[in-house]
């Protein structure tokens, strides 16, 4: 019989050398063009705490059932390893941003996140511990925000499909199938070979929902 060691959980997947290659040069080319449009790398905490994951109603409903949860001493408050990090990013935005001249802050992470929200893992495709990077912004106008969510379209297109050959189509999501808190969401979908379709990059429009709860301010031209 073969035995399996007990470091092996469901979705948290073992990555052999060349898998972690494959991640390590498919990180390379999002951070260098990332980088080329303005983004600069930040590394932020892998736990979240529980009265800043809930601040924001509709984002903290769609993510509960898919939380893992810390556990802590009694009478400490409740952490949550990260499922994304809008969380994270919206209160540094406070801290960071004071003035119109702070702004566009464009900021990104490379690393892994935890949502326990599927049965059907697979390696490199799915797991409950993923690696992706994540790039959280803020911008003075609507304009300006939505501006960014084409230029992550175009990111996409410049990486998935003319450097790794992987044509897409970046879809509107309906309302039931948004990023939870965004105003809307457009994803990059990708039909394999078997007729199923699986996503690749989205990006979001988050709008003011997270910097006014987080009281992410600043002071106009004016």
């Amino acid at each position: 019989p073969i035995t399996i060691p007990l470091l092996f959980i469901k979705g948290f997947i073992v990555i052999r050398p060349w898998g972690t290659l494959t991640i390590e040069k498919i990180y390379d080319l999002y951070e260098e063009e990332l980088q080329k449009k303005g983004h600069k790398p930040t590394i932020m905490p892998s736990v979240i705490s529980e009265s800043n994951l809930k601040k924001e109603q509709s984002h903290i409903k769609g993510f509960t059932p898919e939380v893992f949860w810390l556990q802590t001493e009694k009478g400490e408050e409740k952490l949550a390893l990260r499922p994304t990090s809008e969380t994270l990013y919206t209160p540094m935005f406070a801290l960071w941003v004071r003035s119109h001249r702070d702004l566009p802050l464009k900021l990104y992470q490379r690393g892994s996140v935890f949502r326990y929200d599927t049965k059907a893992t697979r390696p490199l495709i799915r797991g409950r511990e993923f690696y992706w990077i994540e790039t959280h912004n803020a911008f003075a106008t609507k304009k300006d925000a939505e501006a960014q969510v084409q230029e992550d379209i175009q990111t996409t297109e410049k990486i998935m499909h003319q450097k790794l050959g992987i044509p897409f189509l970046a879809i509107k999501r309906p309302d039931w199938d948004k990023f939870a808190g965004a105003e809307y969401t457009i994803g990059s979908d990708v039909l394999m070979p078997d007729g199923r379709v699986i996503q690749q990059p989205s990006t979001h429009f988050m709008g003011q929902k997270f910097s006014k709860v987080f009281n992410a301010k600043f002071k106009n031209k004016k």
